[in-house]
């Protein structure tokens, strides 16, 4: 906080030589970087918003296959996991399009299972899963 203060004060103080400059740089540096950090935030509600305004859709699909990926992240002797749980549908016309799930669904879906799929289309190839009914 308090080098945010210092900062502030500095922002409207004039000098003369290489502080003056110093504060040119410092002003035009503050403004880009507080621009692209207010344009990131906008962006990333427009996402959402995109998001929440597209439709729910829902096809009778079979479970293709399921697997499971590990990233491994750090290095230096601190590292971390995250796994990430893939179930490929297949859809009527023959289309097939993966999804990541939660390890919940990922252990009660089986391969060859057939069901009504709820999604959003997200791209081509990955939709975002929202439930699967299976049809008995």
């Amino acid at each position: 906080m308090g080098w945010l203060i210092l900062f502030i004060i500095g922002l409207f103080s004039t000098g003369c030589g290489i502080f003056f400059i110093e504060n040119i740089v410092w002003r035009f540096g503050f403004i880009i970087v507080g621009g692209l950090w207010i344009l990131s935030g906008g962006l990333g509600i427009l996402g959402s918003k995109l998001y929440k305004m597209a439709p729910l859709l829902t096809a009778d699909v079979k479970v293709i296959a399921k697997f499971s990926e590990q990233d491994v992240y750090g290095g230096g002797g601190l590292t971390a996991t995250e796994n990430k749980y893939i179930i490929v549908f297949e859809f009527p016309d023959r289309s097939r399009k993966n999804a990541t799930v939660d390890v919940t669904q990922y252990s009660l879906l089986l391969e060859n299972d057939f069901g009504t799929l709820e999604y959003k289309e997200l791209t081509n190839a990955t939709i975002d899963f929202v439930s699967f009914r299976r049809l008995t």
